[in-house]
């Protein structure tokens, strides 16, 4: 059986000389995916470590928050615009995330949503593949990414999106 990880979602203000900017930072049982990532690249000896943030949604056309953190559609942003490697699960701290983005693949059964894969698209020879997987209960999980898109959207004043009840790809198509 796999341990599973508690998550929740960090959203602080941004401070990247963006007026009413948000970041969104995973926490995996309490401690910032930011810090875990860094930990693991320096245990690895990566030549760069860290220069992550949270994501700023503001910045990026993430759609709402709870359809970006379900599993991977079709392996494309919920736009179309181009094809990516996983979900943007982190940023860079200038808040640009394609700048220097960690990226991860995002799969789920009926009772767990698992988070592997990740990976580093600017270092594609960076290997990851020790660094997870994280495994989290659905039901958790769902509710923790409907929390993230709620506070957010409230923060920054846009429209909230309807609570995602279940990982079903075509709820959160949404209309431009």
């Amino acid at each position: 059986m796999n341990v599973l990880t508690v998550i929740s979602f960090l959203v602080e203000p941004f401070d990247g000389g963006q007026r009413a900017a948000f970041s969104v930072t995973p926490l995996f049982d309490g401690v910032p995916l930011i810090r875990l990532v860094e930990d693991f690249e320096r245990t690895h000896q990566f030549d760069k470590i860290g220069g992550h943030a949270g994501i700023v949604p503001r910045n990026y056309r993430f759609g709402p928050l709870n359809c970006h953190f379900l599993p991977e559609l079709f392996g494309e942003d919920l736009y179309g615009d181009w094809k990516i490697t996983g979900r943007y699960l982190l940023g860079c701290n200038c808040g640009e995330v394609g700048c220097w983005p960690l990226t991860a693949s995002i799969s789920e059964t009926d009772v767990v949503v698992t988070w592997d894969t990740f990976y580093q698209p600017h270092l594609p020879s960076r290997d990851y593949s020790a660094f997870g997987p994280f495994h989290f209960d659905f039901d958790q999980y769902r509710e923790a990414v409907n929390e993230v898109a709620e506070q957010f959207y409230e923060n920054d004043a846009e429209p909230r999106p309807k609570p995602v009840q279940r990982a079903i790809p075509y709820i959160c198509k949404i209309d431009l």
